[in-house]
């Protein structure tokens, strides 16, 4: 065969083998690759009503984690049961978080576009973060837990960044699934603006914290009173172990507390319609969390039934 005709039968070859690709370990066949540029909001849309599970590709992640769906917590991000050097653990991939450009470390770019940064183990709490960051100042957390608290390895971050790397490649074929929620959803709340001045001038925290896809609000920081009201999943909200059930604002609710490094720490959780995107028996639920350093659990279950006697009139009726 002439010199020629050999690069030109190399030419076809790679022009045939361009048809498919492999993005982020996902073989996929003329699937678009995000541009470096694209930003969070035009690749997902809504940030308020996507369905986190339909960025994970259960069948495409590596097998040795034996990955699975686990019930529904909440509704920013999917949980995912898997084996984490034979431990059991947690992976909650898919909350959207405003970049606080606190990264370590040096970015991987993968090829759908987007940085991955993999964090370190948290000795703590036995827990790992892999952030895929996209252009317009949106992260997205993937956070794994060994389900014994404290005994994590780095196994985890591995776990955290291969469920991170498959989100990548579920987004370079896009388009995410988005939810309906019903007309008396707390789904489509804003939290942030459930408290208005004149609530804050009697619960004496600071300025509102935000989150993209406006299903948590935080006010206050971790060295002095701090409060959180979250929608999120889960059975419907009942009376056990420590847990007291009573009625606030004409609502049934349940409150329990704890101590947690001389943080005095309260919940008090409303439930709310059955989560539609679930065949088990889980409700939407609001829930108030309340952290007072240096203060006794009745002190914080205080505040936190001063906040749910703001916030629950403001909540939909569940019928």
């Amino acid at each position: 065969m002439s010199g020629r005709g050999l690069v030109l039968l190399v030419a076809v070859a790679l022009s045939l083998t361009g048809c498919a690709r492999i993005v982020d370990g996902m073989p996929l066949a003329a699937a678009p690759a995000l541009a470096p540029s694209m930003g969070a909001s035009t690749e997902l849309g809504d940030y308020n009503t996507v369905d986190p599970c339909s960025m994970v590709d259960i069948e495409g992640l590596p097998t040795d984690l034996q990955a699975q769906l686990a019930p529904a917590e909440s509704l920013d991000y999917c949980s995912l049961e898997i084996d984490s050097a034979g431990n059991d653990a947690e992976v909650d991939v898919g909350e959207l978080l405003f970049h606080a450009d606190d990264d370590a470390g040096d970015p991987d770019p993968l090829p759908s576009g987007l940085s991955l940064y993999t964090g370190t183990l948290d000795p703590d709490d036995g827990s790992c973060t892999a952030d895929l960051e996209f252009a317009d100042g949106v992260d997205l957390a993937s956070t794994a837990y060994d389900d014994d608290e404290g005994n994590g390895t780095d196994a985890l971050c591995t776990a955290a960044a291969e469920v991170a790397r498959n989100v990548s490649g579920v987004l370079a074929r896009g388009p995410v699934t988005h939810r309906r929620f019903p007309a008396n959803s707390f789904g489509t709340l804003d939290p942030c603006t459930m408290l208005n001045q004149a609530a804050l001038d009697t619960v004496p925290v600071g300025n509102p914290t935000p989150y993209p896809a406006h299903h948590e609000c935080d006010w206050g920081d971790a060295d002095s009173l701090s409060v959180s009201l979250t929608f999120i999943v889960g059975p419907p909200p009942a009376a056990q172990q420590d847990a007291t059930a009573s009625q606030i604002a004409g609502r049934n609710s349940v409150t329990y507390s704890d101590t947690h490094d001389s943080e005095a720490e309260c919940w008090i959780d409303t439930g709310g319609v059955p989560f539609a995107s679930s065949d088990q028996d889980l409700v939407e639920i609001a829930e108030i969390f309340v952290g007072d350093p240096g203060q006794s659990t009745d002190q914080a279950c205080a505040v936190g039934t001063t906040v749910a006697n703001i916030v629950w009139p403001e909540l939909p009726a569940t019928s």
